[in-house]
């Protein structure tokens, strides 16, 4: 009878641990997709949400694609990677005349696609990235449980 109990008990809290397990992938799918959407500026992320993939894939584009020419002018290398990770200490001389919006849109957007691994896709790439393996996955998954 004990070794019964025993059994139950080792049962609840493996069901337990998988029954976490998937709200745990639930709540990291939902973290990292905020957080994508959270470094887009506002007329991209609401683009995004309204589902106009493919605007909010032309937009972010755009944005990425004037980040890119700003670095293209900087002199160095050592310069460009400090740029591109949002680190502006001593390039003042280099930045003065870029809009603080696309500073700020770079420093936020830069952990995003580095933590995803995804520093080479374009605007439509990213957009289609975290639709199909974060708003997709997190749909699916409200509708199977």
């Amino acid at each position: 009878m004990l070794k019964n109990f025993y059994k139950f008990v080792l049962c609840l809290i493996v069901i337990t641990f998988f029954a976490q397990c998937g709200d745990s992938l639930k709540n990291r799918l939902t973290r990292r997709l905020n957080n994508f959407r959270m470094a887009l500026p506002e007329e991209i992320r609401i683009k995004f949400d309204n589902g106009e993939y493919e605007e909010a894939g032309r937009l972010l584009d755009e944005r990425l694609k004037r980040i890119h020419s700003y670095i293209d002018k900087l002199p160095d290398d050592e310069t460009k990677k400090k740029f591109i990770r949002g680190n502006y200490d001593g390039l003042e001389k280099y930045i003065k005349d870029i809009p603080k919006d696309d500073l700020e849109f770079n420093k936020k957007f830069y952990p995003i696609i580095d933590y995803e691994c995804i520093p080479t896709f374009n605007g439509y790439q990213i957009v289609d990235f975290f639709k199909v393996y974060f708003k997709e996955k997190l749909e699916n998954y409200e509708i199977s449980n």
